[in-house]
């Protein structure tokens, strides 16, 4: 059988494009399997749909959910993991260290964050690039997020070079150079 839920709210928003005419008083969303059926007002869609489950009691503010366009899956932040700076230029140094956590830890952690925030849909823009160990924990995680209910959109981590701005020699040649001379500024300029 296919279950039908009535969603209930004193405005229920289904186009903030339209300004008011996008705005429902009274308003209320049908999902029959999962899909929306329709929207219009609670008192015209409820006589249609006699059997449904109703959520709401009327007071609640309907709107669409939300997207979060940038996300990187963590589910924990950098100093919950132990780095001690996240400030980028510092904490990339610590990052060699940060414990890799499980990804359906990761994930599930991320996705219930968002849920619970009225974000249904998030971009995960993948920063492991361990080859295929990195590969691997992508396919979990994205198995894991899709068991959420939200929906996603995934960019796997992809480099072909060293996880910092500067490869390793580029970086050990630029130290030895600030050390040699020390009014040198970063990058070899000289300040005036």
């Amino acid at each position: 059988m296919i279950e039908t839920i009535i969603m209930r709210g004193a405005y229920a928003i289904t186009d903030p494009r339209s300004g008011r005419a996008g705005a429902i008083p009274g308003g209320a969303v049908a999902i029959t399997g999962g899909l929306v059926a329709e929207t219009g007002p609670f008192a015209a869609l409820a006589p249609k749909y006699p059997g449904a489950r109703v959520i709401g009691d009327g007071s609640q503010l309907l709107i669409p959910g939300l997207v979060d366009a940038h996300s990187h899956g963590r589910g924990l932040s950098p100093i919950q993991k132990g780095v001690h700076n996240d400030f980028l230029e510092n904490a990339l140094f610590d990052w060699a260290y940060m414990p890799i956590l499980p990804p359906e830890l990761t994930a599930s952690l991320c996705a219930l964050r968002h849920l619970r925030s009225g974000c249904t849909l998030l971009h995960h823009n993948g920063f492991d690039d361990d080859g295929p160990e990195g590969a691997r924990r992508a396919h979990v995680a994205i198995k894991t997020y899709l068991s959420t209910g939200i929906r996603l959109a995934f960019s796997p981590g992809v480099r072909d070079e060293s996880k910092l701005a500067m490869g390793g020699e580029a970086l050990r040649d630029l130290q030895q150079r600030r050390y040699a001379d020390p009014a040198g500024a970063v990058l070899g300029a000289r300040c005036e």
